[in-house]
């Protein structure tokens, strides 16, 4: 048992302490989009060593998602990632990307363990999506750390320091429109909510919106895979399961946070300019930048 808690406390420490906790808005949002894992297309975007979750937001192939009114996402402008300790040739291959601002929706405590490489020319800001919430109790099977996870995605909706953050980092972008990257630990759950709400501005449908979300599972296989494995020699079945809870990204975790949404607001259309506080002004602003 103390070595099924230690895993969870190293996984979590390394998450940041203050860890806890993304119709539209209806229960069927997501429903009809299938299972866990979807196939990488060919990739544009630099695939970084370093932060194997680094992508563009505009999806991984060359022609951008397309919206539901038949317009199609700019590539190359909005990045998501994990956390960015880039080695030296990753952070010259972001150096050819024109990024002008850096979002870390980490908190104090994952940034200190972690901290992002400075990239040139490149304003640094931190959003702490998670505030000062703390983990209790600490997750140690694969039911409870669900459980957690769930918890978590729908605090994204609710939290204080979630709606400040996000409205932070979409008021930023609309008012510079310069190339940005936003990024958490993983690059999958406080990110994921992140680049729903953009997909969601912008129009695009849900079944892609889940399938974006999905990517992890193929980009951050190996690390996937590879924190499974530890767990499991270290602690047993248990460990293994609660491991593949937190490590990847499950479609039940994106519709609590949909869920969530139509609890406290009805829609997304009402999160959007009641919980979040984004102007009509600021949403066309994003829409011009972002869509042709």
């Amino acid at each position: 048992m103390h070595q099924k808690n230690e895993i969870s406390r190293r996984h979590f420490l390394r998450l940041g302490a203050g860890t806890i906790g993304a119709a539209l808005g209806s229960a069927s949002f997501l429903s009809a989009c299938g299972g866990d894992s979807i196939s990488v297309a060919p990739v544009a975007t630099p695939r970084l060593g370093s932060a194997s979750n680094f992508r563009d937001t505009a999806g991984p192939d060359g022609t951008g998602y397309v919206t539901t009114s038949g317009a199609k996402m700019k590539k190359g402008v909005i990045y998501r990632s994990s956390a960015l300790a880039l080695s030296a040739a990753d952070i010259a291959t972001v150096g050819t990307l024109d990024i002008r601002q850096v979002c870390d929706l980490r908190t104090p405590a994952e940034i200190k363990t972690q901290p992002d490489a400075p990239l040139a020319g490149a304003a640094w800001q931190n959003l702490n999506v998670l505030g000062a919430a703390s983990i209790t109790p600490i997750p140690t099977t694969g039911a409870t750390a669900t459980a957690f996870m769930l918890s978590m995605y729908r605090a994204f909706v609710t939290s204080d320091s979630a709606h400040a953050s996000y409205r932070a980092l979409f008021t930023g972008f609309a008012a510079s429109g310069e190339n940005l990257v936003f990024h958490c630990t993983a690059g999958k759950d406080r990110t994921g909510w992140a680049t729903a709400i953009l997909h969601t501005i912008l129009g695009i449908a849900g079944q892609t919106i889940l399938a974006d979300y999905l990517l992890t599972n193929a980009y951050s296989a190996s690390e996937i895979s590879a924190s499974i494995a530890q767990a499991q020699k270290a602690g047993g079945q248990n460990a293994a399961d609660m491991m593949t809870a937190l490590q990847g990204a499950h479609a039940d975790y994106l519709q609590a946070a949909f869920d969530q949404v139509t609890a406290s607001y009805g829609s997304m259309t009402s999160y959007i300019a009641n919980g979040l506080q984004l102007d009509q002004a600021t949403l066309n602003a994003i829409r011009q930048r972002m869509l042709v």
